[in-house]
């Protein structure tokens, strides 16, 4: 493999600098994110994988670099505990990324991140031991799900979510699995796994926080619970994405089918019932994005929910749910969403390419990184910019927060 160089981009909402450029600005334009300290850019090291994690204004970013280690990073608004103890107290954001070593049991490891509002949930994982879950920040809604925190209580660093009270029977003891967690803004989806005593593993799905519209499935619909709960989902096993709005849930099912929980208020699970060849799914605020892929027919995205911003690829005044479809011969690689806008990730079938990003929806905060804060009302390439356009990189991931885009890169430095 050729040696290259590996970089950060973020663009958008930054009040509290949470997208880690130095400054509490918006940025309008995609510009290289930094990190605080003396331990330099951790990327220059090379990783191996990198994901990220958006609350309101905040950002988490966990990475596992190429000896194996999985290293924390925060940045942004710390004053509800979101992003570490020692950032409560702070009276200025934390405007570049910072290493988060948070007390560990032996031989558990960082694993996965999510984050709600002003919340952060970060699983450790243990080859013999069950995994945990700890949420660090506020409690709105009980989104620490740890049943609620009292006065006196409130500015406990970190808790661990229980989900003990959810085994059956038949599982095993030290044999939790997190598989997954998607977060919206005030409700939580954790995709488990357990061992049962017969060798065999059952997946289950739990969840809470805000419930009113029920978003957790439950049959008695209360404002919010504070402790995980079991969400019914027939053949959880095969699942194969989820996806959490603001008000609503959505699960993919192999081969292809789609089950919805919560409102549809803003025709956010509209037509979905009826598709058969799903993909992996998204969700906005109040929306839902299916990546469609039919056997003989060209990929597209299913776009439904609120278009008052043009999320749905059309202007505002046409709010009916559609296929997002691209004219050029290409492979979609991936489909996100924030708070209301959408990032593609694709591949181009007559170019050398390495590849491209498109968007569109709300960019009121300079989210889409064209210089400008228009809404945009169609897909439009966002990525290469003009200073990569005839720059060898690969495009290593994208993510979309609350008004804010990322895009990673390796770019070649033998070219």
């Amino acid at each position: 493999m050729s040696p290259s160089r590996i970089s950060l981009f973020s663009a958008g909402s930054n009040a509290k600098g949470q997208l880690a450029q130095g400054t509490v600005d918006d940025s309008h334009c995609f510009l290289r994110c930094m990190f605080d300290g003396d331990v330099g850019d951790p990327l220059s090291n090379g990783i191996k994988s990198l994901s990220l994690a958006f609350g309101a204004n905040h950002t988490l970013m966990l990475l596992r670099d190429i000896q194996d280690e999985n290293t924390l990073w925060v940045c942004g608004d710390g004053r509800k505990g979101q992003i570490g103890e020692e950032h409560r107290a702070r009276t200025a954001p934390l405007t570049a990324f910072r290493r988060l070593d948070l007390m560990r049991p032996p031989g558990y490891e960082y694993s996965c991140i999510a984050a709600c509002w002003e919340t952060s949930f970060i699983s450790l994982s243990h080859p013999d031991k069950n995994d945990i879950l700890l949420s660090l920040g506020a409690d709105d809604y009980g989104d620490r799900g740890v049943g609620g925190l009292r006065a006196s209580a409130s500015l406990a660093s970190f808790s661990s979510v229980s989900f003990d009270h959810l085994m059956e029977e038949d599982d095993e003891s030290d044999s939790i699995q997190i598989c997954d967690i998607k977060a919206g803004t005030h409700h939580v989806l954790v995709k488990l796994s357990c061992r049962c005593r017969n060798g065999s593993r059952r997946t289950f799905f739990a969840g809470w926080g805000a419930s009113r519209h029920g978003q957790l499935g439950r049959s008695t619909i209360e404002s919010f619970t504070s402790t995980p709960i079991t969400i019914s989902i027939p053949e959880a096993l095969d699942v194969v994405s989820f996806a959490v709005g603001n008000h609503h849930s959505v699960f993919v099912y192999s081969p292809g089918q789609i089950m919805t929980l919560g409102s549809d208020r803003k025709n956010q699970t509209q037509g979905l019932s009826s598709i058969q060849d799903a993909h992996s799914v998204g969700a906005t605020w109040n929306g839902t994005y299916v990546l469609r892929i039919p056997r003989s027919e060209k990929w597209r995205i299913y776009a439904t929910g609120s278009n008052s911003k043009g999320q749905l690829a059309s202007p505002p005044s046409d709010a009916a749910a559609r296929d997002v479809t691209f004219q050029e011969e290409s492979a979609a690689e991936e489909v996100v969403c924030g708070s209301e806008h959408v990032l593609v990730r694709l591949k181009r079938m007559d170019l050398k390419s390495v590849g491209e990003v498109w968007s569109w929806g709300w960019n009121e905060h300079g989210n889409l990184g064209l210089g400008h804060v228009e809404d945009v009302h169609e897909p439009t390439r966002i990525w290469p910019t003009e200073d990569f356009t005839n720059v060898s990189h690969e495009i290593l991931g994208i993510w979309a927060g609350f008004g804010t885009t990322w895009i990673a890169i390796a770019c070649d430095l033998t070219s």
